[in-house]
């Protein structure tokens, strides 16, 4: 009689976050940042999307943290060129996260719409 090989499937689904982000990022984030910002990745990358739009009351619901903490975390996402929003910060029509911003470390230069940015750790 054969042997059936277990499945190697994992029994649930995940969404991936470069490395880049934890390597280089996690550390200089405050805990509202890196919530709003996992929500982000899994509306969009989890989703096999490169932009989503979304709602901030969406993003409260995921993180389940009150509004005025989420547009701080978009606050601070966006000073650090991580985001980008189309339309105001607080009522975003498109909310992208910038991958190339990822491998780069906090205080270099980010070319940002043409101009050279330095960024403060």
């Amino acid at each position: 009689m054969k042997r059936r090989r277990k499945s190697t499937a994992l029994p649930f689904e995940y969404c991936t976050i470069p490395l880049g982000y934890y390597d280089n990022w996690f550390p200089h984030l405050s805990p509202i940042a890196h919530k709003v910002y996992t929500v982000i990745m899994r509306k969009t990358w989890g989703y096999q999307k490169e932009s989503d739009v979304l709602a901030i009351a969406q993003i409260v619901t995921e993180s389940g943290m009150p509004r005025r903490s989420v547009n701080r975390g978009l606050q601070e996402l966006r000073a650090h060129f991580l985001i980008e929003c189309d339309g105001p910060l607080r009522h975003p029509k498109l909310i992208k996260p910038i991958l190339s911003r990822l491998m780069q470390k906090p205080g270099s230069a980010y070319l940002a719409q043409g101009n050279v940015v330095s960024i403060a750790r």
